[in-house]
């Protein structure tokens, strides 16, 4: 329970405010370093404690650090009075003097807002005191800077005091880690890698600029210490220095007969599994009837012994006796392919019966698809999930062999897996294709482009929902014939129909004015219904036009 007394722990006096001073306080007051991080941090880190007495030495310091938060306060907001009511001084930061009023807030020296990123809290204790004590040291190089940079007296009277008391809580973390009774270098539980821990590498090398130079001393040097000669050289190194190599492995297992059990059981399980698709192989080869399914099936048994071949160096590197242990898994895959063949067997003997049956090209493509799945992922599936268990089981015994030929093994059947597997989908869209009524495709050739569906795609003829229609005898012909014969048809006519106009345009502009107002002098005349009128206009059109535009100017009636 807290409880807040109004007087402070330490008696300020401000005799000459200075705004840009005050500015720098706010470091101390919602900074990184500052004394609001440093009483959040040690008070929840209390909370957590469960120790009660050293729960007891952050609560304590972690209030107090409330105190020293009021005090900073307290001389920010004298040295930043002059912003509420002069502009020069206000000048100096407009963010305090607009937005906060020329009074604290919880912003650092540079403006930036508090965060609760500033606390390091880590659930341990040793190293919650270690983050303590360094965390003080801070916070003092901080208060011995303000003091070189401050004039005012009472001002450097406070900061004093402040700064004593971070050394006295650096003394107090100090003494309360010691009296833990833990080794320095005691961090968590896991112990480091015995030799490792006492390497030290040498990785900035040579002489620079500036008189840098490599430097030997008791952090690098000793009885303790195992100088390593530049790491990222040293495969160059090791023909040429003795510098010692790297101790990159982990620490020695605590139960190795146990691994070394598990590691033996698992490399005679794959054993089995390999020689059983051995023995099944040669038989998926005569039994398929695609030539590319044949030629992975060869691929895959000339790579199946060479892997028998480097479980068999695994087993004399370990010296263990090679015997094999059963594989039910592989077991059930392998009587699944023998099924798989049975059948195929059985209905191409009876094939040449006049009853329909799947015995014909659907029948063997299916079958073909039925035994590379049947046969497959045997090696990838079943046991090929656990090879990297032996894998990392050899590392952790140090053994070096038996840990790559496993590896090596996984990437053969990974490719096995690929390769079958695009075999596979040309299969099925082969026995598609047959089941459809279409040609079948041979494999790894480019399909081709069905008659009349060059000029459907390209939007020029409509799709036919339907097979069989008569509207696809004409659509056939139109594809047979090629672009550049259908050009040669179109093209003639096309020119022709654009002469035909021009020379119709070209002779109506060739009769002229005269033409024009003899042809609009008929067409009156027409109307008017005279036909003597019409014969004159014909026997002759030039006096007529004469008469017709007389009688039409003078309004008078002409007779004939």
């Amino acid at each position: 329970m807290y409880h807040h007394v109004k007087k402070l722990m330490y008696t300020v006096r401000v005799d000459a405010p200075d705004p840009k001073f005050g500015n720098m306080l706010l470091e101390q007051f919602g900074g990184a370093n500052g004394e609001l991080a440093a009483a959040m941090q040690y008070s929840i880190q209390g909370l957590n404690c469960e120790d009660p007495e050293r729960k007891d030495l952050l609560m304590d310091i972690g209030t107090e650090e409330l105190s020293h938060l009021e005090i900073v306060g307290t001389l920010a907001r004298m040295h930043l009075a002059p912003m509420k009511f002069k502009r020069e001084a206000a000048e100096a930061d407009p963010l305090i003097a607009i937005a906060g009023g020329g009074g604290v807030n919880l912003f650092n020296s540079q403006g930036n807002a508090w965060t609760a990123d500033y606390l390091k809290i880590t659930g341990e204790l040793d190293v919650d005191l270690r983050s303590n004590i360094a965390a003080e040291a801070r916070a003092k190089i901080v208060y011995e800077r303000l003091i070189n940079f401050c004039d005012d007296v009472g001002t450097k009277d406070a900061l004093q005091f402040l700064m004593t008391r971070e050394i006295t809580h650096m003394k107090a973390f100090a003494a309360a880690l010691e009296s833990m009774g833990k080794p320095r270098f005691s961090i968590g539980k896991i112990a480091p890698t015995a030799e490792l821990v006492d390497q030290f590498f040498n990785d900035s090398t040579g002489q620079g600029d500036h008189g840098e130079i490599d430097a030997r001393g008791p952090w690098n040097e000793g009885d303790q210490w195992e100088f390593v000669e530049a790491p990222a050289f040293q495969e160059v190194r090791e023909t040429v220095t003795d510098s010692p190599s790297i101790h990159a492995e982990s620490s020695e297992p605590t139960d190795g007969e146990m691994i070394q059990e598990l590691l033996v059981d698992q490399l005679r399980d794959i054993l089995h599994a390999e020689k059983q698709v051995l023995k099944a192989l040669p038989k998926m080869v005569k039994a398929a009837h695609s030539q590319q399914l044949q030629q992975l099936f060869e691929t895959h048994l000339k790579e199946t012994q060479t892997q028998i071949e480097r479980l068999d160096e695994c087993f004399s590197v370990l010296d263990i006796q090679p015997r094999a242990k059963t594989c039910k898994g592989m077991m059930g895959i392998v009587e699944e392919g023998d099924e798989v063949m049975a059948e195929g067997k059985k209905k191409d003997g009876t094939a040449r019966r006049p009853r329909p049956d799947r015995s014909g090209p659907k029948g063997r493509a299916l079958r073909d698809v039925r035994l590379h799945h049947g046969s497959e992922p045997r090696t990838a599936t079943p046991h090929g999930a656990d090879r990297p268990a032996p894998a990392a089981l050899a590392r952790r015994r140090r053994e070096r062999r038996p840990a790559s030929q496993p590896s090596r093994t996984a990437v053969d059947e990974r490719g096995q897996d690929a390769g079958e597997r695009g075999v596979a989908k040309l299969l099925f869209k082969d026995m598609h294709r047959r089941r459809v009524g279409m040609k079948s495709e041979p494999a790894f050739v480019m399909p081709k482009v069905r008659r009349g569906q060059r000029l459907r795609n390209l939007g020029l003829i409509p799709e036919l929902p339907t097979r069989g229609h008569w509207r696809n005898d004409v659509l056939d012909s139109v594809q047979a014939m090629s672009l550049l014969t259908i050009m040669s048809i179109i093209g003639p006519a096309l020119l022709l129909a654009v002469l035909i106009y021009g020379t119709i345009q070209w002779s109506r502009r060739r009769r002229g004015p005269t033409q024009a107002v003899r042809e609009e002098s008929t067409r009156r005349l027409y109307r008017e219904g005279d036909k003597a009128e019409k014969r004159e206009a014909t026997a002759k059109p030039r006096l007529r036009t004469v008469v017709i535009r007389a009688r039409y100017l003078l309004a008078v009636p002409v007779e004939t």
